[in-house]
C-alpha cells in the first residue's frame, strides 16, 4: 500500500510539475512576445508601424520563429520605407538571460525573403514629433547575435522621379551588439559577408542606366569585387547632346571586374585603400562637335580634389586588358573614331592627404589603331595653378590619326603620310602649357576641306585660305634627323584636363610640320581683325 502511495504522489507531481512548466513555458511565451512588441514599439516611436502574424517560442529547444512580418516607417501621409520578410528564425536562444535580465541573446539568426521598398531618401523627421530621431534610446533594449543570415533579399529605391534601384542580396554579419546607446553601425558589426546581384539602377537626370551582375565581399571580408559593371545611355548622341545644347561627352562603359582591399578602408571621414585592380574596362566616349564648348571653366583635378570634403588615399590602381573607343561627331556629319586598345595602367598614388605629394601619377601602355604602340605617364602635383607634366611616344602608324583632330581645328585632311614615331613632353598649368614634340615622318601630304560640308576646296591657295598662309614640310630631313616644334599655348578653360593634352600634342605636331611660325601667323590674322 505504501508503495503505491508512494507511486501515486509521484505521478500526480510530475502531472503537476509538468502542468506547471507548460503554465510557465506559455506565460514566457506571451510575456516574451509581448516584451518584443513593447519594445520594439518604445525604441522606434510612433512614425512606426510594425506587426507580424505568428510567433513560435520553443524554449526547450532554444528557438523562436516569426512569420509574416510587416514594418514600415511613415512621415504624415506619405510612407517613406516598407519591408516585409517572410520569416525571421532564432537558434540558440538564451532563455535564462531573457527571464532574468530581460536580454535577448542569440547565436544565429536567418531572415528569409525580406523584401525593402524604400521610397524617399530626402525626408526629415520633426524631432519634436520624434524625440528618438531614430537613434536607440539608452538600456532599451539589450540585444547580442552571434551570427545574422539573409537570404533571397530583395530591395528597391523608387522616388518620385526618373531615379529608380533595384537588387538582390544576400548577407551573413557576425557579432552584433546593440545596447541602445546608439553606437555608429561599424562598432555593431565585426565582419560582414554582402553579396549583391542583379543590380540596375537609373541615375537621377534619366540619362544612363548602370547594370551590376554582382558585387560584395569575398571570403575574407576584406576585398570588396564588382563584376561585369555596364553604364548605358539612355539617349542617342543625338538625342543626348540636344537635352544639353553644347558639346557634352556622352559616356559609355562595360567593366569585366573589380576588386578593391578593403582592408584599412573603414572609417567615415577617410578613405584609405591600399589597392584596386581593374580588369577588362571598355569605355566608349561619344562627343557631337557641332556644337558649342560650355560657357563655363573645367576645373584641373588637383582643384576638384581640393574642394571635396572626403579625405582619401588610394596607394595604387592598377588597369588591364582595357580599351577606349573615341568618336568625334564632325561638323561635316562624318564620324571619327579614335581607339585605344591593349591599355595597361598604373596609378600611384591617388591621394589629396598631403599637399607635399602628387594627386596622382598615371603610366600607360596601349595600342593606337590596333597598330602603334602608345606610352605615356603623368603626374598631376599640387601647387600654384595646379602644374602637371605630361610625355609619352607613338611608334609607327599611318597619319590618319590626326584627321579628326585637324579637320576641326584647321579643315584640312591628311590624304598621306607616315608617322615614324612622335615623342612629347608637355608642362603645364590650369591656364597653358609649354613643350616640345619630336616628330619624325615622311610624305605628308594635306587636302584642305569645307568644314561645314566636308567637300575638297578647289584650287591651289584653298590650304592657304584655310590655315592662314602655312605651308606644310613634306618629310623630315634625311638620315633619321627630326624637326622639333617647340609650343606655348593657351589653355582653353572650357575643355577637360585630357583634351589639354591633345590640344598641346596637336600644336607641338603643326608647329613641327608648318614652315611658318603658326603663333606669328595667328597674331598677324588677329591684328587684320
Amino acid at each position: 500500500m505504501k508503495k503505491k502511495l508512494l507511486w501515486r504522489v509521484v505521478f500526480i507531481l510530475l502531472v503537476a510539475l509538468t502542468i506547471a512548466g507548460l503554465a510557465v513555458v506559455l506565460n514566457a511565451e506571451s510575456r516574451a512576445e509581448s516584451f518584443l512588441i513593447s519594445k520594439i514599439e518604445e525604441q522606434l516611436g510612433e512614425d512606426f508601424h510594425f506587426e507580424f502574424e505568428e510567433s513560435t517560442w520553443g524554449f526547450f529547444n532554444r528557438s523562436v520563429a516569426v512569420k509574416n512580418i510587416e514594418f514600415s516607417r511613415s512621415q504624415g501621409d506619405s510612407i517613406l520605407w516598407e519591408s516585409t520578410v517572410d520569416k525571421i528564425e532564432f537558434f540558440g536562444f538564451g532563455v535564462y538571460e531573457y527571464l532574468v535580465g530581460k536580454v535577448y541573446r542569440v547565436d544565429s539568426l536567418i531572415l528569409s525573403r525580406p523584401v525593402i521598398n524604400l521610397f524617399d531618401l530626402k525626408a526629415r523627421i520633426d524631432s519634436t514629433n520624434n524625440p528618438h530621431q531614430g537613434i536607440l534610446k539608452k538600456a532599451a533594449i539589450d540585444v547580442g547575435v552571434q551570427k545574422i543570415q539573409i537570404k533571397n533579399g530583395q530591395f528597391t529605391y523608387n522616388p518620385s522621379g526618373p531615379e529608380y534601384l533595384s537588387a538582390k542580396y544576400e548577407s551573413m554579419v557576425e557579432d552584433v551588439q546593440i545596447d541602445g546607446t546608439g553606437a555608429p553601425i561599424k562598432d555593431y558589426i565585426k565582419n560582414a559577408h554582402l553579396i549583391i546581384r542583379d543590380l540596375v539602377y537609373v541615375t537621377p537626370d534619366s540619362f544612363s542606366t548602370i547594370n551590376v551582375s554582382e558585387m560584395g565581399t569575398l571570403i575574407d571580408q576584406s576585398t570588396l569585387f564588382v563584376s561585369e559593371l555596364s553604364l548605358k545611355s539612355n539617349y542617342s548622341i543625338s538625342e543626348y547632346t540636344v537635352l544639353h545644347n553644347w558639346r557634352k561627352a556622352m559616356f559609355e562603359l562595360d567593366l569585366e571586374s573589380v576588386q578593391i582591399d578593403m582592408s584599412r578602408m573603414i572609417k567615415w571621414t577617410e578613405l584609405t585603400i591600399p589597392k584596386v585592380n581593374v580588369s577588362g574596362l571598355h569605355l566608349s566616349v561619344n562627343q557631337n562637335l557641332r556644337y558649342p564648348l560650355p560657357e563655363r571653366v573645367t576645373l584641373l583635378p588637383q582643384s576638384m580634389a581640393m574642394e571635396t570634403e572626403l579625405l582619401f588615399q588610394i596607394d595604387s590602381i592598377f588597369v588591364k586588358n582595357s580599351q577606349v573607343d573615341y568618336f568625334a561627331h564632325l561638323k561635316n556629319y562624318q564620324v571619327s573614331e579614335t581607339n585605344l586598345t591593349e591599355i595597361n595602367a598604373t596609378i600611384a598614388p591617388f591621394q589629396n592627404r598631403s599637399m607635399e605629394l602628387p594627386l596622382f601619377t598615371l603610366q600607360s601602355t596601349s595600342t593606337l589603331y590596333g597598330a602603334a604602340p602608345l606610352a605615356f605617364q603623368t603626374t598631376y602635383m599640387f601647387g600654384e595653378n595646379d602644374p602637371f607634366e605630361f610625355s609619352g611616344s607613338l611608334g609607327r602608324t599611318k597619319m590618319e590619326f590626326l584627321d579628326n583632330f585637324l579637320f576641326n581645328a584647321a579643315g584640312v585632311e591628311i590624304s598621306n603620310g607616315a608617322l615614324d614615331r612622335l615623342e612629347f613632353s608637355v608642362n603645364g598649368t590650369k591656364y597653358g602649357t609649354t613643350g616640345y614634340t619630336d616628330f619624325y615622318y615622311q610624305n605628308l601630304e594635306i587636302k584642305a576641306l569645307n568644314q561645314e560640308t566636308g567637300k575638297y576646296k578647289v584650287g591651289l591657295n584653298a590650304l592657304s585660305n584655310v590655315l592662314g598662309g602655312l605651308v606644310f614640310w613634306k618629310s623630315n630631313p634625311a638620315h633619321d634627323q627630326y624637326r622639333r616644334g617647340d609650343f606655348q599655348m593657351n589653355r582653353d578653360g572650357r575643355k577637360g584636363f585630357v583634351a589639354q593634352w591633345v590640344d598641346s600634342i596637336l600644336e607641338g605636331i603643326i608647329t613641327t610640320v608648318s614652315k611658318v611660325n603658326p603663333v606669328i601667323v595667328r597674331g598677324n590674322k588677329k591684328k587684320k581683325k
